[in-house]
C-alpha cells in the first residue's frame, strides 16, 4: 500500500534547511576560503587597512586588490604558484559571494584591472 502524501513528504523547519545547506559546502573548499581571507587579513593588518574585503566598495576594493595581488607572498616570503592565484581569487569571490557582495571578482568590469595584475603577475611566474 501506498504512503499518504503526509507520510511521504515531511515538513522541513528552517533550521533542517540551513544544515542541509550547510553540508553541502565542500569542507576543502571552506578552508581554502579562511586560508585566504586570513592572508588577506594579514595583509590589511600591515598596511592599515579595513580587515573585512567586504566592507570595501567596489572602485577602492579594485585599487586595493590591484595592490595585494602584487604583493602576496607565502610566509617563507616566495611568491604562490599561478594555480594557488587562481585558487585565491576565487576563494576571495565565494567569500564576496557569500556576503551578498553585489559584484563579483573574477568577472565584474569593475575588477578587470586587479584581475590583470593577477593575470600578469602569474605569467610572471
Amino acid at each position: 500500500m501506498a504512503a499518504s502524501n503526509q507520510e511521504r513528504f515531511t515538513l522541513a523547519t528552517d533550521d533542517t534547511t540551513e544544515e542541509l545547506r550547510n553540508g553541502a559546502k565542500n569542507v576543502n573548499i571552506s578552508r581554502s576560503v579562511s586560508f585566504w581571507l586570513s592572508v588577506w587579513k594579514t595583509w590589511c593588518e600591515g598596511m592599515n587597512i579595513a580587515l573585512d574585503i567586504e566592507e570595501h566598495e567596489a572602485v577602492e576594493l579594485n585599487r586595493l586588490l590591484e595592490k595585494f595581488y602584487a604583493k602576496v607572498k607565502n610566509k617563507n616570503s616566495k611568491d604562490y604558484e599561478p594555480d594557488s592565484l587562481r585558487v585565491m581569487i576565487a576563494a576571495l569571490d565565494r567569500h564576496l559571494k557569500e556576503k551578498q557582495y553585489p559584484l563579483l571578482i573574477v568577472k565584474d568590469r569593475e575588477f578587470h584591472s586587479s584581475k590583470q595584475v593577477l593575470e600578469g603577475k602569474a605569467k610572471l611566474l
